[in-house]
């Protein structure tokens, strides 16, 4: 679930719009999960599975990938 469009826009991590986001949610789960680094890869080539995907298999078996 996205809740900011541009880095440093995002509510505080205790706001109330977090809050609606995640009801019934422990505020410190809410808090940890609203500071957390988030990273979006994209294939600029929709429906393509000879780059992006065959990379990221080969790192995350690696032992880069265990290190990390």
């Amino acid at each position: 679930m996205r809740t900011s469009t541009s880095p440093g826009s995002s509510p505080r991590p205790d706001s109330p719009a977090n809050r609606r986001i995640f009801p019934g949610c422990d505020r410190q789960a809410v808090r940890k999960v609203a500071t957390a680094w988030q990273i979006t890869l994209i294939d600029l080539q929709w429906g393509r599975d000879t780059v992006l995907w065959p990379f990221l298999t080969t790192f995350l078996n690696s032992q880069q990938a265990v290190l990390a």
